[in-house]
């Protein structure tokens, strides 16, 4: 009985570890992960919403077959965040003064499609 009291307390931790670590999360609404391909030498996006005076974190995981590169635009157009390293994988990273949405670019640079996942923190 002992061992599943114990257990039902590390599990409720968990949990409320998990449910702060989302309420802290830099992005409106806590952590998402999307699936999406970019077609080859052309660009995709999506809309995210970060919360103000929060590191938000964006990442993007391509298949490994081409270069990608990442911007994150503010609602006016104005790119806060750029990651052009030569690689298939991209990290942005800002602190917005206020909650907003924001527009993440991932343009492929290859000759064939790109399958990537996207996360927010």
């Amino acid at each position: 009985m002992r061992k599943v009291v114990a257990l039902f307390a590390a599990l409720a931790c968990l949990v409320a570890s998990t449910v702060a670590s989302n309420a802290e999360a830099g992005a409106v609404g806590g952590p998402e992960r999307s699936i999406s391909t970019v077609a080859a030498r052309s660009e995709d996006s999506r809309a995210v919403f970060l919360r103000a005076g929060e590191v938000g974190r964006v990442t993007v995981s391509g298949d490994g077959d081409t270069d990608l590169v990442c911007l994150l635009v503010s609602r006016t157009g104005r790119v806060v965040a750029v990651d052009d390293d030569s690689s298939g994988s991209c990290v942005l990273e800002v602190t917005p003064r206020r909650s907003d949405q924001y527009r993440v670019v991932v343009r492929n640079l290859g000759r064939t499609y790109n399958e990537y996942v996207l996360r927010t923190n």
